[in-house]
């Protein structure tokens, strides 16, 4: 699509006019989408798979801080979504059928699903419940099922699913590079950072198993100093890889 400029031109007028091609509220709608499912759903399976034993000596709300921390961030990601899909709606009405393509089609399912996984968290069964086990195992499920759902369905042109807000055939081709490259970095690096969390929660285990329990308390503490530690670098390595994601669509 062709640009426009955010402000009247006058030809008689020699000075540099900013523009885009595409309306504000697409804008935001990738603003939203990208914070909410690049930045902070990472946040919220790390918290929930590798950090249960974080902080063990403190309370929020007399409930242990993995938990809020999960519950709070889970809770956002869904109004995220929300709005992003509301103002879509909102801004192209009935007529975004006829421009709606599998990008599209895979974001409906998603905002089912992350309704689904939102009443199923409101309505879980107490921990000591028979059927606890398996809302765990759902849960953990229906999650992953969103964040590959967002990352992973094959196109036409063999691209992952969220490379496909990129790969529009109206974007430009410097729109469509840098976004890729952004994007290729960030999956590449949530493998990475993954297998360093699976990798951490082993040596954890295997340690608690060769200490006495005198050695529990110290080794504890350790894990959750060193559990910070690499909290502050996830974040600082998703915030870092979120801004430059929005900065690619963004400038175009």
């Amino acid at each position: 699509m062709p640009p426009v400029s955010f402000d009247k031109i006058s030809l008689k007028d020699k000075s540099i006019f900013r523009g885009s091609a595409y309306h504000a509220i697409v804008h935001a709608h990738v603003s939203v989408m990208m914070i909410a499912w690049m930045f902070l759903t990472g946040v919220v399976t790390v918290v929930s798979r590798h950090y249960r034993d974080w902080l063990p000596k403190k309370k929020l709300f007399s409930t242990k801080v993995w938990f809020q921390v999960h519950r709070a961030l889970a809770i956002l990601v869904a109004l995220l979504t929300y709005v992003g899909f509301i103002i879509m709606f909102a801004l192209y009405g009935a007529e975004i059928r006829e421009g709606a393509g599998v990008h599209a089609y895979i974001g409906l399912v998603i905002v089912g699903l992350v309704s689904v996984q939102l009443i199923a968290g409101m309505l879980r069964p107490n921990p000591d419940n028979k059927w606890r086990v398996y809302f765990n195992w759902g849960h953990r499920i229906l999650g992953q099922l969103c964040h590959v759902l967002f990352k992973s369905c094959i196109n036409s042109d063999s691209s992952v699913t969220m490379f496909l807000g990129f790969g529009m055939e109206h974007n430009l081709e410097e729109m469509k590079s840098f976004g890729f490259t952004v994007l290729g970095i960030w999956l590449a690096g949530q493998i990475v950072w993954h297998v360093a969390y699976e990798i951490l929660s082993w040596r954890v285990k295997a340690a608690k198993d060769d200490t006495s329990s005198e050695d529990d308390k110290d080794k504890a503490n350790k894990t959750s100093n060193i559990l910070t530690i690499l909290m502050v670098a996830y974040i600082i390595f998703l915030a870092t890889l979120t801004i430059a994601g929005m900065v690619a669509f963004l400038i175009y």
